[in-house]
């Protein structure tokens, strides 16, 4: 984060309005001391699928976030922004739906760092630190606790237990993990127990996952493995990805080799909140091992710099997936450039082109495109 003096006209309205809040002295003094960091990222997203109505969205997300050190020991950070999806579905007469709103301003984030040697405690309304669920468009938060021991240079455990969260109403998690590096492995290993309360159709369950990284050569390897066992028969799941990173000349190449086992089914997907962002997935972009009864694939990314602030990748993709004994072959296609215009302005455009081949049934192609334009300050 960058200590800012003069801030950006965003980060100064933002401050503003919060501190009108919480306290009747002037913005100059309210910001001494405050560190300051955010985004204004703007998507158009487009899909067209075999079949079935065009749809448009324009994604609108802000987000400004404030550390404070109150003291030796403690420091406050407060995190607000607001998260907008218009969607304009066409439907079959060629008209449109849907309208362009205004979403209001909310506090994601409002917690506590307590810095003590060793161990470090962060409590409040914060991010839930899991594999488990998305860290990146619909990230789940809640108010819980996070605690993290630094046993040794080579070794630190961690848990987190958080009461009350945007997962799903009545839900309690607890997240326990220890990350170590020995003789220059990484390993992450993290035990997960969810009850999702008065959602009787998705009961107390229990989460596992470890990733295991290193180098070899210059290429890196890891491999990764994440299952779920819950109280209903049909609530359970597996994912394992294996994968290899490495550079021939200018080119950056990657590999990664999935399976899915009973990944879909009615409540049985690895992740918490069902949603294919998790770590715990596999995901090209359109393609995920979180709708797959019974997957195997693999996706190969090959980028470059096309100049000194372009980069350019290539990602194709190929998976069978097995349900009741009937195959469906998947495959992803997906050009995708990126414009650094500074190092906190970015464009991005990608192309997804996937087709779904289902035995004795006709394909199904899916287009999926996005602009982007993001700011980070």
């Amino acid at each position: 984060m960058t200590k800012m003096i003069k801030m950006s006209l965003i980060a100064a309205t933002a401050v503003a309005g919060m501190s009108s809040v919480a306290t009747a002295q002037n913005l100059e003094d309210a910001i001494k001391g405050v560190d300051v960091s955010g985004y204004v990222d703007y998507r158009k997203e487009d899909i067209s699928k075999t079949g079935a109505a065009h749809k448009s969205l324009n994604e609108y997300s802000v987000n400004v976030t404030l550390n404070s050190k109150v003291n030796d020991i403690v420091t406050a950070t407060v995190s607000a922004g607001f998260d907008e999806v218009a969607l304009d579905d066409s439907v079959a007469t060629g008209t449109s739906a849907g309208t362009d709103t205004s979403a209001p301003v909310g506090v994601d984030q409002a917690y506590f760092t307590f810095s003590l040697g060793a161990t470090t405690v962060m409590a409040g309304k914060q991010n839930i630190p899991s594999v488990f669920v998305d860290q990146v468009d619909t990230v789940k938060q809640g108010a819980g606790a996070v605690a993290l021991y630094k046993v040794s240079d080579t070794l630190t455990v961690a848990g987190a237990h958080f009461w009350n969260n945007n997962i799903a109403p009545d839900t309690k998690t607890t997240e326990l993990l220890a990350i170590a590096k020995v003789a220059g492995v990484n390993v992450e290993a993290h035990y997960n127990a969810t009850d999702l309360g008065s959602n009787a159709a998705k009961p107390e369950s229990t989460r596992l996952f470890l990733n295991v990284s290193g180098e070899v050569a210059g290429v890196k390897v890891f491999g990764q493995t994440a299952q779920a066992d819950a109280d209903l028969a049909a609530n359970k799941a597996k994912v394992t990805i294996l994968g290899v990173a490495g550079k021939a000349g200018s080119v950056s190449l990657d590999a990664k080799y999935f399976m899915a086992k009973d990944n879909s089914t009615a409540n049985g997907t690895v992740a918490i909140d069902g949603d294919d962002d998790a770590k715990v997935n596999a995901k090209v972009w359109q393609m995920s091992t979180k709708t797959a009864t019974d997957m195997t694939g693999f996706a190969l990314t090959a980028g470059m710099k096309v100049a000194d602030n372009v980069e350019a990748k290539l990602v194709f993709a190929a998976a069978t997936d097995t349900a009741a004994g009937v195959d469906t072959d998947v495959t992803e296609l997906m050009p995708m450039v990126t414009y650094k215009m500074s190092k906190n302005f970015m464009l991005h455009a990608r192309y997804s082109m996937m087709t779904s081949s289902t035995t004795g049934a006709s394909d199904v192609d899916t287009d999926k495109s996005r602009l982007e334009v993001k700011y980070t300050f």
